[in-house]
């Protein structure tokens, strides 16, 4: 199964900024899809639908290696081989590049709500289709030491809402 990292959020500007946010993500190989360009998986507009995520703006996140998911973003699999990965039989190598991954993902989502002027901003992260969302409130920071918490512990994350603090 696959992750997708997708939201919602309401801007009162143009929409001038979607180009810069783009631009910024391509240089760290970070994909970024508006509105009508989300085609990478059907039920992502659903699930912001059936969860009453209200922005004005939806969006979706992936990788120039996983253009159709988020997996990539959030994992280091693709990148290395399993005995690099837990070589020493740790954790601490996949974890630390997981953080890897995590920091030129939260550098692109801080560069998005630093150009948009956004507010009510909702993170979705799921892994497949999901109707059952835990909702959590919290800052960005706080959303990025959670995933890595998870990610850390069993390296899985659970179908999440979070609802950012600006």
């Amino acid at each position: 199964m696959s992750y997708f990292l997708f939201g919602s959020f309401d801007v009162s500007q143009s929409k001038s900024f979607m180009q810069v946010t783009k631009s910024y993500g391509e240089r760290k190989n970070v994909y970024f899809w508006f509105d009508e360009e989300i085609t990478c998986y059907q039920d992502l507009p659903k699930m912001c639908l059936e969860q009453n995520s209200c922005g004005n703006v939806r969006f979706a996140v992936t990788s120039f290696a996983q253009k159709y998911n988020s997996s990539d973003l959030l994992f280091p699999y693709d990148q290395y081989t399993a005995e690099e990965l837990f070589r020493d039989r740790t954790r601490e190598y996949f974890c630390q590049c997981c953080r890897n991954h995590l920091n030129t993902l939260f550098e692109c989502l801080r560069k998005l709500m630093e150009v948009s002027a956004l507010s009510g901003f909702e993170i979705f992260v799921v892994e497949g289709y999901d109707d059952a969302f835990q909702r959590k409130s919290c800052t960005l920071d706080e959303m990025k030491e959670d995933i890595l918490l998870q990610i850390e512990a069993a390296s899985f994350i659970d179908s999440c809402i979070y609802q950012i603090h600006l």
